[in-house]
């Protein structure tokens, strides 16, 4: 997964669909999609990207992943080295934190017909010290 700027991320396409997730940083705190992304991968015409976004004035969070058009639905590792990858990003207070997911599973399921991708349930850890876990998550997309 190449790595993305802050206003990429936030210039994505939007789709519709919802996205939600819970991130260990904020206890108790749900990570809610309020725009959800499905697009080509500019950088990888064989991925999609997938994700959910929300913004406020004062931050901007998203979850994004590089998922292959000829993915299987089932069960699949993300992290490095996976043919699944995925980004955390998070500017609370200005600070710009982008983090690359370093090992997870996700259950996808993708329908054809409808340009629609589902994960009934993801979660991974991202690199760093001590790193973050986004777990409990899931998403309905619809390009």
């Amino acid at each position: 997964m190449k790595e993305l700027s802050i206003e990429a991320i936030k210039a994505l396409p939007k789709a519709e669909g919802d996205f939600s997730a819970v991130v260990t940083i904020r206890p108790g705190e749900k990570f809610v999609a309020a725009e959800v992304v499905f697009r080509e991968d500019i950088n990888n015409k064989e991925n999609y990207r997938v994700g959910g976004l929300t913004q406020t004035d004062e931050r901007s969070t998203s979850v994004i992943f590089d998922i292959p058009k000829n993915i299987q639905d089932g069960k699949h590792l993300v992290g490095d080295d996976q043919i699944i990858q995925a980004i955390y990003f998070d500017d609370r207070d200005f600070e710009g934190t982008v983090a690359r997911a370093r090992s997870g599973e996700i259950d996808l399921r993708f329908d054809r017909t409808n340009n629609t991708i589902i994960a009934s349930d993801f979660h991974f850890r991202t690199r760093g010290t001590p790193g973050l876990e986004i777990h409990l998550g899931r998403f309905n997309i619809t390009e």
